[in-house]
Order: C-alpha cells, then structure tokens, then sequence
C-alpha cells in the first residue's frame, strides 16, 4: 500500500479531534509524510533471530520520503519525493481513494488493483496523523501496525 498502511486518542478532546473540527477532516487537504511504522508484537522478520518492531528499516529508501495528501475530493494523491523508486513513475499520482467514517474513527483506504484497506484513526491533528491497522494470520496470531505520519 503506498499510503504505507498498515497508541493512544488525541489528547486535545476526547472524541479523538482536533481543535479544529473533528477528525473527518482533520487530516484531509494536508501533505503527510512517514516518520514512524511500528509492529506489534514484534516478529523477527529478517530470520536473524531478534524480533523486528521497526517498520521503516524495511522499507525502500525511495518510499521513505514519499507524501500523502488525502484529497477533500475523497482521492488520495503520493508524490514520489526527491527519491524516486524508478525514474520513469510519474511524480505525482493519485494511488486511490478514501473515506472516512467518524462514528467508528476507520478509514477505507481503496488504492488501484488491492482489496480496500480499513484501519483505525487513532489520532488526528494539525501535524500528526496515526494510523493502525490490525492482522490476523492463520495460525490466529493478531498483529498491528500503526504508522505516524507528520505533516509535510
């Protein structure tokens, strides 16, 4: 996913949203870039023996400084940053699409040729959006990645 989907409420209200509004459109019409992406619990996913919890030390450096702006048109626009993964992509596209159900605090996120995406807002603010987005294997094992992203 190249939102890179996949803890806590915000601390300004209770409901999760910010001064602003509330968090349907808190985080819609900003540029988010990725600073975090967390697994838990963590699993050793290079087989050498220590769990992994870092999202990001897996990640391509070219989608590292990728930006997401979540469009109030209801798309959802990457523009590859200074690093793009290969030259001949556009540099910038629109990915998919979004919408956002404030009652539940999920966003769908529907990107070209993939099944949609339904994670969990945990926060929403004017310089920080998390994301969460919980798994479970077939051996039962439930696992979560939340991404933090910062406003670009």
């Amino acid at each position: 996913m190249s939102v890179v989907l996949l803890a806590g409420a915000s601390a300004c209200k209770k409901n999760g949203a910010d001064e602003g509004g509330d968090t349907s459109t808190a985080f819609a019409g900003k540029k988010w870039t990725v600073q975090r992406m967390e697994l838990t619990p963590a699993i050793d996913l290079d087989g050498d023996g220590h769990a992994d919890s870092d999202m990001m030390a897996f990640s391509e450096p070219c989608r590292l400084d990728d930006i997401t702006l979540f469009k109030s048109d209801g798309s959802i626009v990457v523009n590859e940053g200074n690093l793009r993964c290969d030259e001949d992509d556009a540099q910038e596209y629109v990915s998919g699409t979004w919408s956002y159900d404030s009652s539940s605090k999920q966003l769908t996120i529907s990107e070209r040729g993939e099944e949609p995406s339904v994670v969990e807002v945990l926060e929403a603010n004017d310089q920080q959006l998390r994301l969460k987005q919980s798994t479970q294997t077939g051996d039962g094992t439930v696992f979560s990645v939340t991404i933090t992203f910062k406003r670009s």
